[in-house]
């Protein structure tokens, strides 16, 4: 995580989960502030939407959170924090990778 937030980089296989195999960090885009960040994705939209001590504890969400299935994304819950994962990029398969994560609140669960 902290690669691709100091030099605004995707890191490949930057994690192996056991069950979900590898998985990347993507810096992505931040996206538009005035429309809260929508069109961002990835490390760059974790660290401006909210903040930098969310994005370091995405790893630690990985690896000991619950893992459950959606559609198009796999969600992983531990504690207050939530991290999504793509399956696909930008329709092409490829490794799961970090689209966003958060800390949960009211609303958001």
């Amino acid at each position: 995580m902290r690669t691709s937030i100091d030099e605004k980089t995707d890191v490949v296989h930057a994690m192996d989960h056991p069950a979900l195999g590898p998985i990347d960090f993507r810096h992505g885009e931040t996206g538009d502030p005035a429309r809260d960040f929508r069109g961002g994705s990835g490390v760059a939209k974790i660290v401006a939407k909210h903040g930098e001590e969310t994005a370091m504890k995405m790893p630690e969400v990985i690896v000991r959170g619950d893992v459950t299935h959606g559609q198009s994304r796999t969600f992983i819950d531990h504690g207050e924090h939530r991290a999504v994962l793509a399956k696909d990029f930008k329709g092409e398969p490829t490794n799961r990778w970090l689209v966003t994560g958060y800390e949960k609140k009211e609303g958001n669960r």
